[in-house]
C-alpha cells in the first residue's frame, strides 16, 4: 500500500512524506520504521520506549 502522510516531528517542524509499505504492516510498524529511519532524527537511537502518535483528518 502507498500513503502519503505529513511527519510532525518533536520539534514542531513537518515535511510531505510518501510511504509504501506491506498491506500486513501495522500502525505501528510504520511509526516504528519511520522513527528509525528519519534522516533528519540526529545519530541519536530512537528511544523504544517512545510513544509514537497517528492523528487521521
Amino acid at each position: 500500500m502507498r500513503l502519503k502522510l505529513t511527519l510532525r516531528r518533536a520539534s514542531g517542524v513537518t515535511d510531505d512524506i510518501v510511504v509504501t509499505a506491506d498491506a500486513s504492516a501495522s500502525i505501528s510498524d510504520v511509526a516504528a520504521t519511520i522513527a528509525r529511519l528519519d534522516p533528519h532524527a540526529g545519530a541519536a537511537k530512537p528511544d523504544p520506549q517512545r510513544v509514537l502518535t497517528l492523528h487521521a483528518t
